[in-house]
Formats: structure tokens, sequence, C-alpha cells
């Protein structure tokens, strides 16, 4: 999955890189905005209570990178 800002870049690369590959599928990331918005002004005990980000920043990538293998 690409992220929409960065689709220019991966998409049309990726797509060529993985075209005989029947178990891979490039997608772009369409959503927009974000999904945990509250909905009510006070969500109340119901309201998300995590508190920090959970993704990992610290982790750099190149396409070359990648751990695929080719066939």
């Amino acid at each position: 999955m690409i992220p929409r800002q960065l689709e220019e870049f991966f998409y049309e690369r990726l797509t060529r890189r993985f075209v005989e590959r029947e178990d891979v599928r490039v997608v772009v990331d369409r959503r927009a905005g974000q999904r945990r918005e509250p909905r009510v002004s006070d969500p109340g005990p119901l309201a998300d209570r995590r508190r920090g980000e959970r993704r990992d920043t610290s982790t750099t990538w190149t396409l070359a990178d990648m751990p695929v293998l080719m066939s």
C-alpha cells in the first residue's frame, strides 16, 4: 500500500517491479482524514484511551531493501 503523497514516485515503479507476481498487488491509499475523530463533543468513557504513537518511526528503507524474493 502506497500513501497518496508518494503515489507519483512509487506507483509506476512498484507496478513494473511486481508485474509478474500474482501474489502482489500495488494499491494507493485513498483514505482522507483521520478515521478516529470523535463523533460527539464529549465521548465520555468510550473515548479512545491510547496515549502514544504505536508506529515505529525509527525504521527507514529503500526499494532495494524490501524483503521480497523475485522468482
